[in-house]
């Protein structure tokens, strides 16, 4: 049987002396592949199978397996961009690792072939992460609330967002527990990004692309989702500016 997927390639593993693990998302959701030879200068499939490319894989489908032998990889789109660019490539790295690691589903491989697809632009780069992680706390049940105090329900004088508490807060209930305090200006850019989706990109404020504004999500989606991200350290070290 010769089987094939789009797949996008999100994590290469070393396997023996010249073999790689492939993981990633496809249609269907994570899957692996056995690549044979990939480290090989000499191997035919390498140059689809760079990290994160997007490539059609032929395999043999094994319906009890999670990892398959890869056949031969046909590029699809090489995304080049992540790979030379170094923000981008700490961006991608982020969002693929997350979709490595949350529930698997089917919709994952448009989530994420949609944020490399703008990040490849070079436009709002922070704010198209951004845009995914909040997607991701949509799609993982933890989406902020940004209509009215997460304490008390109020929708005025509202001053502050809780991480911990997933929204924003009145100055009323800040006054007995402090969160972060922002501006008005900042707490409105942040309802539009969590009201918004990757695919609203264009229409939202272009203060809202920064690398504080993205850590803040990216913060959001670790403390609620429970995962642990080994890019997530690089991404603090390298950008340390936080909101508020």
């Amino acid at each position: 049987m010769n089987d094939t997927t789009e797949f996008l390639i999100l994590r290469h593993t070393d396997y023996k002396e010249s073999d790689l693990i492939l993981g990633g998302v496809s249609p269907y959701g994570q899957v692996s592949f056995i690549g044979k030879g990939l480290k090989k200068t000499t191997s035919k499939n390498a140059h689809a199978c760079r990290l994160f490319s997007c490539s059609l894989m032929q395999y043999d489908k094994k319906e009890d397996r999670t990892i398959h032998l890869m056949k031969t990889a046909s590029l699809i789109d090489s995304y080049r961009a992540l790979r030379e660019d170094l923000d981008l490539q700490i961006l991608a790295s982020l969002i693929a690792e997350i979709a490595m690691k949350i529930h698997d589903g089917n919709d994952l491989y448009a989530m994420v072939r949609k944020a490399f697809d703008l990040l490849k632009n070079k436009e709002k780069p922070f704010l198209v992460t951004a845009a995914f992680l909040s997607d991701v706390l949509k799609r993982e049940g933890n989406q902020p609330m940004t209509d009215m105090c997460v304490r008390c329900g109020s929708t005025k004088n509202i001053v502050a967002y809780s991480m911990e508490e997933g929204g924003f807060i009145c100055r009323d209930c800040y006054n007995v527990k402090p969160a972060l305090l922002l501006d008005v200006p900042t707490l409105k850019n942040l309802r539009i990004l969590v009201k918004g989706t990757m695919d609203q990109i264009e229409y939202m404020p272009e203060e809202l692309d920064k690398p504080a504004v993205t850590r803040l999500f990216l913060e959001s989606v670790v403390y609620h989702t429970g995962i642990r991200l080994t890019s997530m350290d690089f991404f603090v070290s390298w950008y340390p500016e936080t909101l508020g």
